[in-house]
């Protein structure tokens, strides 16, 4: 997920723009997640997400958690709360 890491701040980062940075199409991104990772996209997305959450306030407790929520690439703290 090295291509994530470096776009990980985008708050658009989404199947179809994986899909465009691979140049694949967005059915063929998410066949391959639904294949290789058993999750769709958005899901293994959002786990990222809260995994280098959950490694920020770890690492970097003293600094505010709407900055680390909005470093991982959430809208804002109450999203980061939805895990589905």
């Amino acid at each position: 997920m090295d291509l994530i890491a470096d776009h990980h701040q985008n708050q658009n980062l989404n199947s179809q723009w994986l899909s465009h940075q691979l140049h694949l199409s967005s059915i063929s991104v998410e066949s391959a997640f639904m294949h290789c990772r058993g999750r769709s996209c958005a899901m293994a997305i959002q786990a990222y997400r809260l995994s280098r959450l959950f490694e920020g306030i770890t690492c970097q407790p003293s600094l505010p958690l709407t900055l680390q929520v909005a470093n991982c690439g959430f809208d804002s703290l109450e999203i980061s709360d939805r895990s589905e």
